[in-house]
């Protein structure tokens, strides 16, 4: 479907809305992507937070012809996408892809069609980009470079201080450290395979990648862990021994209930009506050997984790 959007479904269930609330507003934004979808349009504004025109030179270099004298939508541009591009749904009801030929993400296009808040932009993406993750869980944070959803290169894993159960405000500024030390690694390790990958225009055409994610650590850093790991393996069973055994601990003083004057209870130590205290104990585990022991177990995964991401797995 070629020219302008058609805005005829839009005003429809723009009245529909008023009257039945948001689950026509829902409607509306899923009939108005699959409107995008079939018109040969693209968002007037693109890059909305760059100052330079790159992105719609990358989309020139590839083919795209936009005809930016149709001012008849002024949130859409009249376009001709090369053989085979296309605009694909996403997860979410108000994104979508531009992907080329090879099915490779070239743009990531936004549409709000609510018609109290109508707005429409496009990123325009490069080939390589930089991603934050986190593995086991929350516990470590590691930053991937990737090729669309291909992973070329990892970082080592940084625990994540904000894990725990309540990380205070210092946890969460070691978090942002880490962060950025991960994310350097990352760029430095990107800037020197691929300089200027940051340009839309660049490495669609012609570049060999690599068919396996690098190892982060030499054979002998590998063999290291490995020794260390088998050590501290060999270590738990006589940390778990010394954790189970129970040992006889005195608790604090507690004050015994109140026995008054006239009571039935005989005590000659209490005929005043004074307080007194009996000590009493307790078998209990030892907390230093448990301490040991989940800080072993916790160090056990440590350096499976080193393991698994260095040797890239």
């Amino acid at each position: 479907m070629s020219g302008k959007l058609d805005h005829m479904p839009l005003n429809t269930f723009g009245m529909l809305a008023m009257m039945v609330g948001s689950d026509a507003i829902d409607i509306e934004q899923q009939v108005s992507q699959k409107y995008l979808k079939r018109t040969d349009v693209l968002p007037r504004v693109i890059d909305r937070y760059s100052s330079d025109k790159r992105g719609i030179e990358a989309l020139e270099a590839a083919g795209v012809e936009f005809d930016w004298k149709d001012m008849s939508d002024k949130l859409f541009v009249p376009v001709k996408l090369p053989p085979g591009w296309q605009k694909v749904h996403r997860d979410h009801a108000m994104y979508m892809w531009l992907v080329d030929e090879n099915g490779r993400r070239r743009g990531d296009i936004f549409y709000k069609s609510a018609f109290y808040d109508r707005d429409a932009f496009m990123t325009v993406l490069t080939r390589f980009d930089i991603r934050q993750l986190y593995l086991k869980g929350y516990g470590y944070l590691v930053m991937e470079v990737r090729d669309q959803d291909k992973v070329l290169y990892r970082t080592r894993p940084r625990k994540n201080p904000t894990a725990r159960e309540r990380p205070s405000s210092e946890d969460f500024r070691d978090l942002d450290v880490l962060r950025k030390a991960a994310h350097a690694e990352a760029l430095q390790w990107l800037q020197a395979r691929y300089p200027g990958w940051e340009d839309p225009v660049n490495y669609w055409d012609g570049e060999s990648l690599p068919e396996k994610l690098a190892p982060l650590f030499s054979k002998s850093m590998v063999t290291q862990l490995q020794k260390k790991l088998k050590k501290l393996k060999d270590s738990l069973p006589d940390l778990q021994d010394k954790a189970r055994k129970l040992h006889y601990i005195q608790d604090p003083p507690e004050e015994r209930h109140f026995r008054g004057l006239g009571s039935s209870y005989e005590d000659p130590y209490n005929k005043e009506g004074i307080y007194y205290y009996r000590p009493r104990g307790s078998a209990v585990p030892d907390p230093e050997a448990q301490r040991r022991l989940e800080e072993a177990v916790r160090e056990v995964e440590d350096v499976e984790m080193l393991l698994k991401v260095g040797s890239g797995v």
